[in-house]
Protein backbone atom coordinates (compact mmCIF):
# COMPACT_ATOMS: atom_id res chain seq x y z
CA UNK A 1 0.00 0.00 0.00
CA UNK A 2 1.19 3.33 -0.95
CA UNK A 3 1.80 6.31 1.27
CA UNK A 4 -1.80 7.58 1.20
CA UNK A 5 -2.35 11.49 2.49
CA UNK A 6 -4.96 9.44 5.05
CA UNK A 7 -2.37 7.18 6.77
CA UNK A 8 -0.10 10.35 6.99
CA UNK A 9 -2.43 12.99 8.48
CA UNK A 10 -3.43 9.67 10.81
CA UNK A 11 0.51 9.62 11.83
CA UNK A 12 1.05 12.89 12.38
CA UNK A 13 -1.48 12.89 15.06
CA UNK A 14 -0.80 10.26 16.64
CA UNK A 15 2.98 11.75 16.87
CA UNK A 16 1.07 15.20 18.19
CA UNK A 17 -1.16 13.20 20.52
CA UNK A 18 1.91 11.34 21.83
CA UNK A 19 3.15 14.22 22.75
CA UNK A 20 7.37 13.88 22.43
CA UNK A 21 9.36 16.60 24.36
CA UNK A 22 10.18 20.14 22.89
CA UNK A 23 13.62 20.23 20.86
CA UNK A 24 13.76 16.57 19.52
CA UNK A 25 16.10 16.56 16.85
CA UNK A 26 14.52 16.47 12.79
CA UNK A 27 16.09 13.36 11.99
CA UNK A 28 15.48 11.20 15.40
CA UNK A 29 11.67 12.86 14.41
CA UNK A 30 11.82 11.43 11.13
CA UNK A 31 12.71 8.26 12.43
CA UNK A 32 9.61 8.00 14.65
CA UNK A 33 7.61 8.42 11.86
CA UNK A 34 9.10 6.18 9.72
CA UNK A 35 9.13 3.68 12.15
CA UNK A 36 5.59 4.36 12.41
CA UNK A 37 4.09 4.26 9.06
CA UNK A 38 5.43 0.95 8.93
CA UNK A 39 3.91 -0.40 12.01
CA UNK A 40 1.00 0.85 10.75
CA UNK A 41 0.83 -0.58 7.52
CA UNK A 42 1.84 -3.64 8.71
CA UNK A 43 -1.12 -3.40 10.75
CA UNK A 44 -3.47 -2.40 8.48
CA UNK A 45 -2.03 -5.70 5.81
CA UNK A 46 -2.39 -7.94 8.49
CA UNK A 47 -5.71 -7.05 8.97
CA UNK A 48 -6.76 -7.17 5.48
CA UNK A 49 -5.35 -10.69 5.03
CA UNK A 50 -6.63 -11.78 8.59
CA UNK A 51 -10.50 -10.56 7.51
CA UNK A 52 -10.07 -12.14 3.74
CA UNK A 53 -11.91 -15.42 2.88
CA UNK A 54 -9.56 -18.42 3.30
CA UNK A 55 -10.77 -19.64 -0.70
CA UNK A 56 -8.94 -16.00 -1.19
CA UNK A 57 -5.53 -16.04 -0.07
CA UNK A 58 -3.92 -17.49 -2.53
CA UNK A 59 -5.55 -14.76 -5.19
CA UNK A 60 -4.80 -12.34 -3.04
CA UNK A 61 -1.17 -13.04 -2.64
CA UNK A 62 -0.91 -13.02 -6.77
CA UNK A 63 -2.20 -9.78 -6.79
CA UNK A 64 -0.38 -8.86 -4.63
CA UNK A 65 3.00 -9.60 -6.26
CA UNK A 66 1.86 -8.14 -9.87
CA UNK A 67 -0.79 -5.68 -9.77
CA UNK A 68 -0.85 -2.00 -8.72
CA UNK A 69 -2.08 -0.65 -5.12
CA UNK A 70 -5.27 0.47 -6.79
CA UNK A 71 -5.86 -3.62 -8.05
CA UNK A 72 -5.10 -4.78 -4.68
CA UNK A 73 -7.51 -2.19 -2.90
CA UNK A 74 -9.94 -3.18 -4.93
CA UNK A 75 -9.74 -6.97 -4.49
CA UNK A 76 -9.94 -5.97 -0.92
CA UNK A 77 -12.80 -4.15 -0.75
CA UNK A 78 -14.76 -6.44 -2.86
CA UNK A 79 -13.68 -9.61 -1.01
CA UNK A 80 -14.03 -7.94 2.84
CA UNK A 81 -17.27 -7.02 4.00
CA UNK A 82 -17.54 -3.42 5.74
CA UNK A 83 -13.76 -3.28 4.60
CA UNK A 84 -13.56 0.05 6.05
CA UNK A 85 -15.10 -0.42 9.43
CA UNK A 86 -13.13 -3.41 10.04
CA UNK A 87 -9.73 -1.13 9.09
CA UNK A 88 -11.24 1.39 11.32
CA UNK A 89 -11.46 -0.55 14.30
CA UNK A 90 -7.20 -2.05 13.61
CA UNK A 91 -6.13 1.77 13.92
CA UNK A 92 -8.41 2.71 16.55
CA UNK A 93 -6.76 -0.51 18.45
CA UNK A 94 -3.42 1.07 17.24
CA UNK A 95 -3.70 4.41 18.53
CA UNK A 96 -4.86 3.32 22.02
CA UNK A 97 -1.70 0.82 21.94
CA UNK A 98 0.96 3.64 20.57
CA UNK A 99 -0.27 6.00 23.11
CA UNK A 100 -0.67 3.91 26.05
CA UNK A 101 2.66 3.13 25.62
CA UNK A 102 5.05 5.64 27.64
CA UNK A 103 7.84 8.05 26.02
CA UNK A 104 10.96 7.83 27.36
CA UNK A 105 13.40 10.82 26.30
Amino acid sequence: MANSPSLTDYINKLIEEKGFPEGIEADVMEEIRTDLFERVQNTVNLTMIKNLPPEKLEEANNLIDTADDTVVQEFFAQHIPNLDQVLAGALLTFRDTYLGASVSA
